[in-house]
């Protein structure tokens, strides 16, 4: 039986690649956190603009949300203030922001 946690993580606006997302997934990795790890989606949008930031997403198996947490929060994040992230239990209907880097707050 699995019990999945969904995850979107929005971070820095830029087109450059960055090295955060991979210290966030060598934390998860290390921590054996729900066998997750987070995976640029951002070209996949569409539009005749591009996305104003970089969207991961992830999905994990009886996870601990707070060491998901735990992981973004740690990453030395470029532009801290722009880093969200939403989770989704299995069993709720919404996302919730778990996470918000900006010292104002979200």
């Amino acid at each position: 039986m699995s019990r999945v946690t969904n995850a979107i993580l929005a971070a820095h606006v830029g087109r450059r690649p960055n090295d955060e997302i991979a210290i966030v997934n060598e934390f998860l990795r290390t921590n054996e956190v729900g066998g997750g790890e987070f995976r640029e989606v951002t070209d996949h949008a569409s539009g005749n603009k591009h996305l104003e930031c970089r969207v991961y997403l992830s999905a994990f198996n009886h996870a601990d949300t707070d060491r998901i947490v735990e992981a973004v929060q740690q990453a030395p994040w470029r532009d801290r203030e722009m880093v969200q992230l939403f989770v989704k239990e299995q069993e709720e209907e919404l996302f919730a922001l778990r996470y918000c880097g900006s010292p104002k707050g979200c």
